[in-house]
């Protein structure tokens, strides 16, 4: 069955006119990117790349506003169950459809030729079922995982109060960066992939999600152009130009980072990124200016800090720790649904 009998397509649109502090999601193609006051479409969905991240489907249930390098979808609900298709669509690597040269593009007359395979309705509500209660367990932990972030900021505005040590950035941080430098990019998938500021502007917590990276280099590359660029564990991120002042915490070793983004490394991690997240304005306001925001480095690391003593410093690692290990269990999760999706898709 061709992917016009189940779907038709309908082109996002520019967000400027509508964008508001809050509001209904703004959906890219790597996720929420802003607010609107007004909504573009309010029935379930799915969402496609038209450009860029042409490989990420979403699945969109609340009123929303999309933007002009994406497509939202209206379902025939009369042959096809919503999430059903969502799930089948989410197994198919769309960039074997790419028809861009240096933007990877989709365009509708493709898509709409796309041969689907799709089950009985029966058996498109039992398949929902099982991998829908996987999701609703991810779901589930991820307002945890919020849920504590917002209680150790909580705390950390408390902390501010307090008499203590005040330090300059610079004093309790080395910075790595891989200098503006981009290497040979492999076309497809590997064991090392590179954070960029989308990874940190998409994020919907603290941590980085890796599935949405999208550069990639081999081992060689990765042994010998990131000498300066390697994450380890408890390293703070941010973007300094662009989407600047965006924060992310890296749990595991061995990632590399693209240019414009820049970890932190210190002995105060995890209060580090609170006081990223909580001083968003001050570091906005660092902006120099140009083609694009930008935040040097030296203007950065001559921001003051409050320390606080080592017993306080001990809860944001115990609220962390808890944070991760939530984390890792959904990554276990989506090795079971991954698991599943093989077996009714694959």
């Amino acid at each position: 069955m061709k992917l016009s009998n189940l779907i038709t397509l309908k082109y996002g649109k520019s967000q400027k006119k509508v964008e508001s502090q809050s509001g209904y999601p703004i959906y890219g193609t790597g996720g929420i990117m802003g607010y609107a006051n007004t909504y573009l479409y309010n029935k379930e969905t799915i969402l496609f790349g038209r450009k860029g991240s042409i490989s990420n489907v979403q699945f969109i249930k609340e009123p929303f506003w999309c933007v002009d390098t994406t497509f939202f979808s209206i379902i025939n609900k009369d042959i096809v169950i919503p999430k059903y298709l969502y799930y089948k669509l989410s197994t198919i690597d769309f960039n074997i459809y790419n028809e861009g040269t240096t933007i990877p593009s989709l365009r509708v007359d493709t898509l709409n030729e796309i041969d689907i395979e799709i089950h009985d309705k029966s058996t498109q509500q039992h398949i929902v079922n099982i991998i829908g209660s996987i999701d609703d367990l991810i779901e589930s932990n991820n307002v945890l995982i919020e849920k504590l972030e917002n209680n150790i900021l909580n705390i950390f505005k408390k902390d501010q109060f307090k008499k203590g040590n005040y330090k300059k950035l610079s004093e309790i941080i080395n910075v790595i960066d891989n200098r503006g430098k981009t290497p040979p990019l492999e076309k497809s998938k590997t064991n090392y992939p590179i954070i960029e500021v989308a990874q940190l502007s998409n994020n919907n917590n603290m941590i980085i999600n890796i599935d949405t990276c999208e550069k990639y280099v081999n081992q060689e590359i990765y042994n010998s152009f990131f000498r300066n660029g390697h994450l380890k564990k408890n390293d703070v991120l941010i973007s300094t130009v662009g989407t600047i002042g965006v924060a992310a915490f890296n749990f595991v070793d061995g990632l590399s980072i693209a240019q414009n983004v820049v970890a932190l490394r210190t002995n105060y991690s995890y209060y580090l990124y609170c006081y990223l997240i909580n001083e968003k304005e001050t570091i906005l306001n660092l902006d120099i200016g140009g083609v694009q925001p930008s935040v040097k480095i030296p203007h950065l690391l001559n921001l003051n800090i409050f320390i606080p003593n080592e017993l306080d410093l001990n809860i944001y690692k115990s609220v962390f720790e808890t944070i991760y290990s939530i984390h890792k269990k959904n990554i276990n999760l989506q090795k079971i649904k991954q698991k599943y999706l093989n077996k009714f898709f694959g």
